[in-house]
C-alpha cells in the first residue's frame, strides 16, 4: 500500500513529528503516513509503531477521503467508565 504525499505534506508531518512526539497520537497519525510515503511494508509498520493492520488502513483511508488536515482533526472521545465512588 502506498500513499502519495506533496512535499508541502511531508514537510507537515515532520513537523507534527518534531513538535508532538509527546501526543502519542497524532504523532502516530503523522508517522503511519510518513512510513506508508516511504513504500514501508504494512507489517514493517504494524511492527515499528505496535499497530495492528487494520488501523494502518483505516488511517490510509481516511487520508485519501479526507485529505491531510481532515486527517489529523482528532475527534477521540475516551471512555468515562462506568464505575461509582462508594
Amino acid at each position: 500500500m502506498n500513499v502519495q504525499l506533496t512535499s508541502k505534506e511531508v514537510q507537515e508531518l515532520r513537523r507534527i513529528q518534531k513538535k508532538e512526539k509527546f501526543q502519542r497520537r497524532r504523532f502516530i497519525k503523522a508517522t503511519v503516513l510518513l512510513m506508508l510515503h516511504k513504500e514501508f511494508s504494512i507489517e514493517d509498520i504494524c511492527d515499528s509503531l505496535s499497530l495492528d493492520d487494520n488501523t494502518i488502513y483505516r488511517y490510509a483511508e481516511a487520508f485519501r477521503e479526507k485529505g491531510l488536515e481532515g486527517y489529523l482533526t482528532d475527534n477521540y472521545v475516551g471512555c468515562q467508565g462506568k464505575l461509582t465512588a462508594r
